[in-house]
């Protein structure tokens, strides 16, 4: 195959001799670009096809740190992380769009769930696809008949029959009106659109099409492709501004240096990534057949972090390196006009939110948050849930009153009524509070950790002067098999039987004054009870 487009000809008139490229010359660069022309407008145009969904091996799980710009380090807060809804394209945008709904953009989400603020987790709301190559549901990204109140055919209904499938679809092949377009993303970007076209052919389920100046320079809201092809980019536009937002850029650019044709002599860099971050734009990160949504920055690492659509997670990789395998090798940015809209967030987690949180098993914790909606008083009923990294959850909590705070009383002792296995040690575990109903809800931005106590180290002076006063106090610190360090309270403390010499029930060391030699003299710790208890010394010497 050459790189001619062929679908394009009739719009564009004319092609130069020059649009015909070599696929092993240039497509064994990035073998997702389908098509490489000249437009109308004399600038050289790849066409690049988006096909990807989640593997069976799923990346490395991280934790976003917290946003720090002295240290070179910018992470937005309450962006969603949704799985793969159809398209990876499509569900990294609607990741974008929920972003944007949550923070003054309101009507970029106008569904019932979550009050009509686009939620954090696509799965709590909207569960599994139940058809042929489908994975999670999302009505931002693709509306679906029987999903969010939807009583009508919507995206999934008239344009997906499996993934990977050249079409025609459903509603050309049962000669159905089609649903009118709004609402998704999917709709907009022609995503799984078997009447859009590129040089391989009809749009396949699963895949959105973009296109790239081949040169490096920002290709902005292009539509020479149209009306047989429809650029992801510029579906983007259309749907923001369906929902009546102003956009004032669009474009996808190559990254500089691209890993995939270091030939090029411009493109968009990682300072430019972090400009987009700074400004609140959470950015589309284009690697090898597939798109996810970039974040976040540590400028000393050259890292991002990403939600990949293969989990409702947090990820990361290098800037301008690859990502299970795929090199990045482009962007996809939106800029929308300020909005003088402030975020509606009926319901606010606060703790446990922040990164570095540790549970110890067998201990009693406060679950905090704050709700900022009249129709949620104080008795309305409330929903604390656990969630590991698998998916898997378990309700602690059925119904509580919205009081700002429950007790999760016994970490380690938690049984489920409906016969579920305990949760077993880890550090992926997030926490969710939602209305009974389901209308509400928000999820801890970083995951947590719970564990048991593994050993102790005993922390004091190990060098004092004996006589009554001042008494040394002595402090105990868990480390646990998941998670951080704890600083914990001994069941029993104790030292070395010398006359003179006590420890307190509280590490509190007592002694007489001491004459002739130095003293050696040992503080033991004592944690749990019985056989299971954990031991933990530290060797001191009371001089004269």
């Amino acid at each position: 195959m050459n790189y001619l487009r062929g679908s394009c000809v009739a719009v564009l008139g004319v092609i130069l001799a020059s649009a015909f490229f070599s696929a092993a010359a240039y497509g064994a660069k990035n073998p997702y670009v389908v098509g490489r022309y000249v437009d109308k407008t004399g600038q050289q145009v790849d066409e690049i096809i988006v096909p990807g969904r989640p593997p069976e091996v799923k990346a490395p799980v991280v934790q976003a740190p917290k946003a720090n710009p002295a240290s070179g380090v910018n992470v937005l807060s309450g962006v969603p992380a949704f799985t793969w809804c159809y398209g990876c394209s499509a569900t990294s945008a609607a990741m974008m769009m929920g972003y944007y709904d949550r923070n003054g953009y309101a009507n970029m989400y106008a569904g019932p769930a979550n009050s009509g603020v686009c939620p954090l987790n696509n799965v709590t709301f909207w569960g599994n696809s139940s058809l042929p190559g489908g994975d999670g549901e999302c009505p931002l990204s693709a509306t679906h008949m029987g999903k969010d109140g939807r009583a009508i055919r919507g995206h999934v209904d008239d344009y997906w029959i499996d993934y990977g499938n050249a079409g025609p679809d459903p509603w050309i092949v049962h000669g159905w009106t089609q649903h009118t377009q709004g609402e998704c993303t999917g709709d907009y970007m022609g995503t799984n659109q078997s009447s859009f076209t590129s040089y391989y052919g009809p749009n396949t389920d699963g895949s959105t099409i973009f296109y790239f100046g081949s040169d490096g320079v920002a290709l902005s809201n292009y539509t020479g492709c149209e009306p047989s092809g429809r650029d992801g980019c510029h579906g983007m536009r259309l749907f923001a501004e369906s929902r009546g937002y102003t956009v004032t850029a669009n474009f996808s650019q190559y990254i500089y240096p691209n890993p995939t044709d270091p030939t090029q002599p411009q493109g968009f860099t990682f300072a430019n990534f972090q400009t987009e971050i700074d400004a609140g734009r959470p950015v589309l990160i284009q690697v090898e057949g597939h798109t996810m949504l970039g974040y976040g920055y540590d400028s000393g690492s050259s890292t991002i972090y990403i939600h990949d659509t293969w989990d409702n997670l947090n990820h990361s990789m290098t800037w301008g390196g690859s990502y299970s395998g795929m090199l990045q090798y482009g962007v996809t940015v939106l800029r929308l006009a300020a909005s003088g809209e402030p975020p509606i967030v009926p319901v606010t987690l606060d703790y446990p939110s922040d990164t570095g949180i540790a549970f110890e098993r067998g201990q009693s914790y406060v679950i905090r948050w704050h709700t900022q909606t009249e129709e949620l008083t104080t008795k309305t009923p409330m929903q604390i849930t656990l969630q590991d990294g698998d998916g898997h959850s378990w309700i602690l909590a059925p119904s509580v009153p919205n009081t700002g705070s429950w007790l999760w009383k016994a970490v380690g002792t938690w049984k489920s009524k409906t016969g579920q296995a305990p949760y077993p040690d880890g550090d992926q575990y997030r926490i969710s509070v939602s209305t009974v109903s389901g209308g509400a809800v928000d999820m801890s931005d970083s995951p947590f950790a719970i564990g048991h106590v593994t050993s102790l180290t005993v922390n004091g002076s190990t060098s004092i002067v004996g006589g009554a006063l001042p008494q040394p106090q002595y402090t105990c610190t868990g480390h646990l098999n998941f998670g951080g360090d704890l600083t914990v309270t001994p069941a029993k403390w104790a030292c070395t039987k010398i006359k003179g010499v006590k420890m307190g029930k509280t590490g509190l060391l007592a002694t007489l004054p001491v004459t002739g030699a130095d003293v050696p003299c040992t503080i033991t710790a004592s944690y749990g009870k019985g056989t299971a208890a954990i031991i933990g010394t530290l060797p001191i010497v009371i001089t004269p």
